[in-house]
């Protein structure tokens, strides 16, 4: 198997911040969630989908909650910190193959009548089969979840562009709107919070802002616990992705091969792990996790073309997918 080993003149991508583009940040240390107004159907098919920057395993996202013992589904990080979709009793526990601890991603769970796949970044990780029948759910929260008639829970994470659907959407969907978020008007969605209410400032005093609109005007949410002032349990500013432009050449004793690929690609030239952002040729990022050396990381669901990969020891490859 042939490598290439790079000595690039490239183009840095760096995180800039354009306009006030806030998430919401639930500090780990209290009962924080908000409340749909009203309880959010449990449809034979549905998506779940956001931008979740977890900082902790066992963190709830999303749940439909319930009084009654094993009748809740629970959408969260799992005790290692890979994305999970959990209901007791033996319904289903599918989880990512991908941590995604201490940094943004975009993650989703779709149901298509009872065939259940799990997203992180737009790259499929795993699927199951479910049956969702016997959940009677009685509260719809992010953060704490109400399990077996009790809130549990207390979420370490700040979220950003979250949507429920009543549609399973397709691979290619979920793709579209991690670059480009629904705004309130597509078939099938249920509600969306965009996290950017009226009047809130990044960090500063948002206390009479306890309640979030969604982008459909239906399932309004309330806050609860949240202090709303300072740099946690908070409305927070999240970077806003862009690419801009400087040359630096760099030597970097590593590689990626094989290249051009179709499926997947290894880096070697480093110990132990390293974060990983993958870019597109117009300098969004279509992927992002966690390698080993020498460890592959799957491709295929990205369309053909040229793309860059950038390690947070901050070297910079380029791969062709074909």
């Amino acid at each position: 198997m042939k490598k290439i080993t790079f000595l690039l003149l490239f183009t840095t991508f760096v995180l800039s911040s354009t306009a006030q583009n806030l998430a919401l940040d639930f500090d780990g240390t209290s009962e924080q969630y908000i409340e749909t107004s009203s309880i959010v159907p449990l449809t034979d098919s549905f998506t779940v989908m956001g931008w979740v920057y977890a900082r902790a395993g066992h963190t709830q996202i999303f749940s439909w909650g319930s009084p009654n013992v094993n009748k809740y589904i629970q959408i969260k990080t799992n005790f290692n910190g890979t994305f999970q979709i959990y209901s007791a009793g033996g319904v289903i526990n599918l989880y990512s193959s991908t941590r995604i601890l201490n940094g943004w991603h975009h993650v989703a769970v779709t149901n298509n009548s009872g065939s259940v796949a799990i997203y992180v970044d737009g790259v499929n990780e795993g699927t199951a089969s479910a049956d969702f029948s016997a959940i009677t759910p009685t509260k719809t929260t992010l953060g704490s979840a109400l399990i077996n008639g009790t809130m549990q829970g207390s979420g370490n994470f700040q979220i950003d562009e979250f949507s429920v659907w009543n549609i399973a959407l397709s691979g290619e969907d979920i793709l579209k709107y991690k670059s480009a978020p629904p705004v309130g008007e597509e078939t099938g969605l249920v509600f969306a919070y965009n996290f950017d209410p009226e009047g809130a400032t990044a960090e500063g005093d948002n206390t009479a802002i306890t309640t979030i609109n969604s982008l459909t005007w239906n399932y309004n949410g309330t806050l609860t616990g949240f202090s709303l002032n300072g740099s946690s349990s908070n409305y927070v500013e999240r970077p806003s992705e862009s690419l801009s432009v400087t040359e630096v050449r760099i030597e970097k004793n590593v590689s990626i091969y094989p290249n051009p690929t179709k499926d997947f690609f290894k880096v070697n030239g480093f110990e132990g792990q390293l974060n990983y952002d993958i870019y597109n040729a117009v300098g969004l990022k279509v992927k992002s996790g966690r390698m080993e050396s020498n460890s592959p990381i799957n491709i295929k669901p990205l369309s053909n073309g040229v793309y860059f990969v950038h390690l947070e020891n901050n070297s910079l490859l380029k791969f062709i997918k074909n």
